[in-house]
């Protein structure tokens, strides 16, 4: 085992992107849910894969990560490891076409990837790793690579039909498959001849071949059923009610078990798997708040279970341990008052002061010093928004609860100044402008409200809604969902008449837009369908809104986010698509910022900075002007915070942040590498808590 986690020392950071030396991983759980689990019993080690497109690898001695990448601009559906070497394969969805990764995580390189025609159903290796089998939604469905190189295996099972599970004999000479419909059929691998078919139960899901190599066990809503993989024939079942999902070691010799039943706690039961039976071995009730996703097996003793929040916990006799927790703050927006960067926690604000935040254009690559402090927030427990007005303040929202709120704090001491308004129903968005501020209500209301004017200017309700604009002195631009009974996807309402117009725009469902005041520019995001092909687009519209609209970006697929932020001062639009990607336009022509790790949820331009608030509450910050990456900034929830610049020198305050982050350079030790790469910079406390 130590020759295994020296190698891993060397492994260089997802979260470092294209730092330099010395490389980080930050020990936190995956941002959504885990989506797949895979043990490799040779290094100890546990692969997980997330809905945020992350694959990590964790020793699980010490539960310490090795290795964290995001593999996938989507989120990773399958996962498998080689039985013999630390590699691992992951199949995603990528611009609307299906892929499987290949990486090896010693090297932290990816080794090749394939293209499917279909969505994947099933990925596995072959037990001495010399294939790759891939089951994919289509009538030849079973696709067979090449797992060194990723090279296609001419296997021509023509009209196969839909295949759900495939399994190797251990010598790797034949394959068997099981169809949905209920067949099992057996293939000589060399001459990809079929050399037996049986009729056996459909609508099952297969879990493993037993390690007798006989029996088939699967699973469907009453419980287990064991099917004789040489005539085909149900030879057993276990009835276990309540069964969601399962999962078993690679031997088929353990298998573990969730139960959700109406009223009570979701329970993991685990069985060993002998001749045609499963003998339960212990079940463990999990008292943690979030549902189980994903289930391994690691043997009798260990087993795996990844849950909604992104979290991994160890189930043994003796009960269930969380071994992985989402150590990052949750950050709900992110807002910059000059040379403070404020971001908004559940129940608190923390401002961070520095020259580093300053919007000028000259702001030195190295903060000559950081303030930072933590304030309570007037709606804590709930998720809020922020925005900076140069003349007014610091605005903060609820979003979340019965009713939303708006409030106006002192941009300096972050203290009330005045509650500026409650709404009837929650808010879905809230925005600031010059001199007015635009809510949308759950309930489909839309106002527009002038900052120093308690009365509605503007009030308007839809069903459908997406999305919302304002253009002074007195249009409203809607952004509909598919939802929508209108003609169009976009509305103009005119302010004093109500008069309603839809620019021809039939074929796109609008979530997002943005305006820029000063070119009179309209900005918008959507999923576009032309004949049978879906794009995720932005469009802009100038101030003729009527006139047929410009495209700025196509992103084959249906992407169900994006992001759009414009910087009226420069002229230009930032968009992010669901992905780690930022990218500008200057009016002609799109560039790509350098590439972050996590799904941009926000981004906010601010002089010569691009900020963005990623899906894992990380913060992101750009060079406007090289568009290269700047630092980025964590959170954690026991009021650490750590900031690694572009050549990965740091510095933190707020807390220990040792056991939150590993550094990957070999030789040397934990302390040595703190020491040595921690940033000279004076770190204060400026002011305590507010009341």
């Amino acid at each position: 085992m130590k020759k295994h986690v020296l190698a891993f020392a060397f492994f260089i950071s997802a979260a470092c992107f294209a730092f330099a030396q010395p490389s980080y991983l930050v020990q936190t759980g995956h941002c959504g849910p885990v989506n797949s689990l895979a043990f490799h019993p040779t290094v100890h080690a546990l692969v997980t894969a997330g809905e945020d497109g992350m694959v990590k690898v964790w020793e699980t001695g010490r539960f310490t990560i090795l290795f964290a990448r995001r593999t996938a601009p989507r989120a990773v559906s399958l996962l498998a490891v080689h039985p013999v070497t630390s590699r691992f394969a992951a199949a995603f969805e990528s611009d609307g076409k299906y892929k499987v990764s290949v990486w090896d995580w010693t090297d932290n390189r990816e080794l090749y990837s394939v293209d499917l025609p279909q969505k994947p159903l099933f990925v596995d290796f072959s037990p001495r790793g010399t294939y790759l089998a891939v089951c994919v939604e289509a009538w030849n469905s079973l696709k067979l690579f090449n797992a060194e190189k990723g090279n296609p295996i001419d296997f021509p099972a023509s009209g196969s039909g839909i295949i759900s599970y495939a399994t190797f004999s251990s010598r790797e000479t034949t394959i068997m498959t099981y169809q949905p419909s209920g067949k099992i059929t057996y293939y000589e691998l060399s001459s990809a001849k079929k050399i037996g078919e049986l009729k056996s139960r459909g609508g099952l899901v297969p879990v493993a071949l037993m390690n007798n190599k006989r029996s088939l066990v699967c699973m469907n809503l009453e419980g287990f059923v064991f099917l004789d993989a040489v005539s085909g024939k149900q030879s057993a079942t276990a009835d276990i009610p309540g069964l969601i999902i399962s999962g078993s070691d690679q031997q088929g010799a353990t298998i573990a078990s969730l139960t959700r039943v109406p009223g009570g706690r979701e329970t993991i039961t685990v069985f060993s798997a002998v001749e045609n039976a499963a003998k339960e071995l212990y079940s463990t009730v999990l008292t943690g708040d979030s549902p189980v996703t994903a289930l391994v097996a690691a043997g009798e003793t260990d087993v795996y279970a990844g849950t909604r929040a992104g979290e991994i916990f160890r189930i043994m006799q003796s009960g269930a341990r969380r071994v992985v927790k989402n150590a990052l703050l949750p950050v709900s927006d992110l807002a910059l008052c000059g040379d403070k960067l404020v971001l908004a926690a559940p129940d608190r604000l923390l401002v961070l002061k520095s020259d580093f935040f300053a919007p000028d254009v000259s702001a030195p690559t190295v903060p000559s010093g950081i303030e930072f402090a933590t304030f309570t927030q007037p709606f804590a427990g709930n998720r809020v928004g922020l925005a900076f007005h140069q003349k007014n303040g610091l605005f903060i929202w609820r979003l979340g609860g019965d009713q939303g709120a708006l409030n106006l704090l002192n941009a300096h001491t972050f203290s009330l100044m005045k509650e500026t308004a409650v709404f009837s129903s929650a808010l879905r968005s809230l925005s600031i402008g010059d001199s007015y501020y635009l809510s949308i209500e759950q309930s489909g209301v839309c106002k527009v409200n002038g900052l120093n004017d308690p009365n509605v200017a503007f009030e308007y309700q839809t069903a459908g809604l997406n999305n919302a604009v304002f253009i002074p002195p007195g249009k409203l631009v809607l952004g509909r969902s598919n939802l929508s009974s209108y003609e169009s996807s976009l509305a103009i309402v005119a302010g004093r008449t109500g008069e309603t117009t839809y620019p021809p725009e039939p074929d796109i469902m609008v979530y997002d837009l943005a305006y820029d005041d000063r070119k009179k520019n309209l900005y918008y995001a959507g999923i576009e369908k032309i004949r049978d092909t879906a794009a995720t687009v932005v469009k802009v519209r100038s101030q003729d809104l009527m006139a047929y609209p410009t495209a700025i970006s196509a992103k084959p697929g249906r992407f169900l986010f994006a992001d759009l932020a414009c910087d009226s001062d420069r002229g230009l639009l930032y968009f992010s698509i669901e992905d780690s990607s930022v990218s500008v336009w200057d009016g002609s022509s799109v560039l790509k910022f350098e590439d972050g790790e996590q799904k941009v949820r926000k981004i906010v331009p601010s002089g010569n900075t691009v900020y963005a608030l990623n899906d894992d509450a990380s913060i992101t910050a750009w060079n406007a002007s090289s568009r290269l990456l700047r630092f980025i900034l964590y959170v954690f929830g026991n009021g650490a915070w750590l900031l690694i610049t572009r050549n990965g020198h740091y510095c933190s305050g707020g807390g220990a942040i040792d056991r939150y982050l590993q550094l990957t350079e070999g030789g040397n030790s934990s302390a040595d590498l703190l020491d040595r790469y921690r940033l000279g910079v004076p770190v204060t406390n400026y002011v305590k808590d507010s009341p």
